[in-house]
């Protein structure tokens, strides 16, 4: 009798998310959800930063050392930041220089010309919410309007005014209440067709291998 040959399964691509705070990791978590399907019929697992150790948010200092402590435990490492602060810990750039195996970064960049020097896409990957914060991602998937944010504002007035807006969307304040709010308020769908026009959701679901 011959033994039947067993399949082999095919190999998953792991990819590891670093996350900002609380509100990062319930809408990416949702996002993971949502497209549970897909993600399964292209064997992709996602793993997100646990979440209390984003209970207090996070420096992009503190989430790309994350990122960097996983970049070899994983397929594709992604660093999930807000736009609003620079980093202030410049020895980060050091270990930027020879995982990415780019030249000396300059001091003083800007989070998105730092993304940028990632030409090879080595991890870890940075994504930028932008503008400010995750908060702007959020009021646009929502089919809602960036409220006017006056120039004159510094970043931190800037991203408060943004928060404002987003609890009055939700009609709540409670981090924890906005996974159940996306359930019942955002469709695959919608969520589809308005990241089209959302820069840093357009680069994860390229990633995701998840067409828009």
């Amino acid at each position: 009798m011959t033994r039947k040959k067993s399949k082999r399964r095919k190999a998953y691509k792991t990819i590891f998310i670093a996350c900002e705070g609380c509100r990062e990791h319930e809408f990416l978590t949702y996002i993971k959800d949502l497209f549970d399907e897909e993600l399964q019929e292209r064997n992709i697992r996602i793993e997100i930063d646990d979440k209390k150790n984003n209970t207090f948010g996070g420096t992009p200092e503190k989430r790309l050392s994350t990122a960097l402590k996983n970049e070899s435990k994983y397929n594709i490492v992604i660093a999930w930041l807000d736009d609003d602060v620079q980093i202030e810990d410049t020895s980060i750039y050091r270990r930027l220089e020879q995982s990415w195996c780019v030249g000396r970064i300059s001091d003083n960049i800007s989070l998105d010309e730092l993304r940028k020097l990632n030409i090879n896409n080595r991890n870890p990957i940075i994504i930028l919410a932008q503008p400010l914060s995750i908060e702007s991602v959020i009021i646009r998937i929502l089919g809602k309007d960036i409220p006017n944010l006056n120039e004159l504002l510094s970043a931190k007035s800037k991203v408060d005014k943004l928060k404002n807006s987003l609890s009055g969307i939700f009609g709540f304040k409670d981090v924890d209440k906005e996974y159940q709010y996306y359930l019942e308020n955002l469709s695959k769908e919608d969520l589809i067709s308005r990241a089209k026009n959302i820069e840093c959701l357009k680069i994860l679901f390229e990633i995701l291998n998840i067409k828009l």
